[in-house]
């Protein structure tokens, strides 16, 4: 009863987009992302719930985000909220963003169910280089209209609950401009890369996935041309 939660607060249209690209990356996703016309955010309503408890836990309420997190990342975060601000985490990255031509690639591989090519793909993935890593899949309008309503929701949180430490997170989520848009579809060339790149590196994998693609001809993929570079050597 006595136990501290820390509790990470995200952007939450920023978080509807990661989640759909950790469905691609990591949960066999083949549908292009489809935001929400409206949007009633969990974790505010959930927190609220929480905190509004006859006995509510002891929670720590941070915001996350690269720009918010003290140190510049999540885990230099979370030693400042325990007071160990003397030790240093190792300069690496878990689980990588892929960029947009990655993506689209692992998205039409999710249709020919990769099983134990999946981890390998995804690893060989995370570290291509090629497009654009900094992109939206929601259209401008939509963006600002989820936009809109997530402030709102969030003021009324902070105000509710007294929750200050939330307040940057409002002013990024308020004015920070909209990762640049871009629709969801790869060309013939960008798949074509793609592939060269995870044979390149995962020979072997590369192979078992030539032999899934050909043993099922004719899928609906969101481009056809995928099946050309996996043809017979």
């Amino acid at each position: 009863p006595e136990a501290e939660f820390v509790v990470y607060v995200r952007n939450p249209i920023e978080l509807l987009e990661s989640n759909y690209n950790q469905t691609v990356k990591r949960h066999d996703e083949t549908k292009p992302f489809v935001p929400p016309e409206r949007m009633r955010v969990g974790l505010f309503a959930h927190l609220e719930r929480l905190l509004r408890g006859k006995v509510p836990p002891r929670l720590i309420v941070r915001p996350y985000g690269d720009a918010l997190f003290a140190g510049g990342n999540i885990v230099s975060d979370l030693l400042t909220v325990l007071d160990l601000p003397g030790v240093q985490p190792a300069p690496q990255r878990v689980n990588a963003s892929y960029t947009l031509d990655a993506l689209e690639f692992k998205r039409h591989a999710n249709h020919f169910s990769l099983g134990p090519l999946q981890p390998v793909i995804d690893r060989a993935l995370q570290a291509y280089p090629v497009g654009e890593r900094e992109y939206s899949l929601v259209p401008p309008e939509t963006y600002a209209a989820l936009r809109r309503t997530c402030v709102e929701q969030l003021d009324q949180l902070i105000a509710e609950q007294g929750l200050a430490e939330l307040e940057p997170l409002r002013d990024e989520l308020a004015r920070a401009p909209q990762r640049p848009y871009r629709t969801q579809a790869a060309t013939r060339e960008q798949l074509f890369a793609a592939a060269n790149a995870l044979e390149a590196l995962e020979p072997e994998t590369f192979e078992h996935l030539r032999a899934r693609v050909q043993r099922t001809p004719g899928l609906a993929l969101p481009n056809p041309e995928f099946y050309e570079r996996f043809a017979s050597a």
